[in-house]
């Protein structure tokens, strides 16, 4: 979790595209739902859970991520959003921090 997260903050690039970018987003609302209920789950559970639990203003992003991760084939040769690409570093350092978080509670 924080070894692809300190990839991603230093170079946003490895994740320049639609697809990985919502990979990325959804891949961390499963790891930390995962953190906090001790098993695995599903991406969907952890899109759903983060945003209920956490800060809202990763909604939007998530629910975009969520949208775009129909079609693999064309979404993986297209660049991501800028924005979302932004906003996506952003969310997975907010992740890595929460997750810290959950780790000193135990």
């Amino acid at each position: 979790m924080r070894d692809w997260g300190g990839e991603i903050a230093e170079n946003p690039e490895c994740i320049n595209s639609r697809f990985y970018q919502a990979f990325a987003v959804l891949n961390y609302c499963r790891m930390l739902h995962d953190l906090h209920r001790g098993y695995p789950g599903s991406k969907r559970a952890g899109a759903e859970w983060v945003k209920t639990t956490l800060d809202p203003q990763y909604t939007d992003l998530i629910d975009r991520a969520w949208a775009g991760r129909f079609d693999p084939a064309l979404s993986s040769r297209q660049p991501a959003d800028p924005i979302d690409l932004a906003k996506t570093v952003e969310f997975v350092r907010y992740i890595l921090e929460e997750g810290e978080r959950f780790k000193a509670v135990e």
